[in-house]
């Protein structure tokens, strides 16, 4: 009876701990992107719809450990001859920001620089072209 108890109580202990792994892992899964980028804190992408080249998505994950002591958060995006800038933006439940811009984003373009601003801190990163 003790044997059963034991080896119960192992299983659901590495349940626990192979689910909240792959929570951790999923909860910053920013899918399939045409440009994307990762920093200590944050995860970046930016898909381009099809229907119109300009018309964009840009998704940031935060994957920090204090997701709710994330205030306001500003995003910066550099592309050269362009820019965008996203002020005040608000973490959803899950640490994602989405939100969709008019970005010329033109097929040549092989890497943008984004900057991410929140609570008194700054992260950079380079989103590169998936080819």
């Amino acid at each position: 009876m003790k044997k059963g108890f034991v080896f119960l109580l192992l299983c659901s202990i590495i349940g626990i701990f192979i689910f909240n792994g792959s929570t951790i892992y999923r909860s910053c899964d920013i899918g399939s992107q045409t440009y994307s980028a990762e920093s200590s804190n944050w995860k970046a992408g930016i898909t381009v719809k099809k229907e119109n080249s300009n018309q964009v998505e840009l998704t940031l994950c935060y994957k920090g450990s204090n997701m709710k002591n994330v205030n306001l958060i500003d995003f910066d995006v550099d592309g050269g001859g362009f820019g965008f800038h996203l002020e005040d933006g608000d973490l959803n439940k899950e640490g994602f920001l989405k939100f969709e811009a008019n970005i010329p984003l033109e097929d040549k373009i092989k890497s943008l620089e984004g900057t991410v601003h929140w609570n008194d801190h700054t992260e950079s990163m380079t989103l590169l072209k998936k080819e």
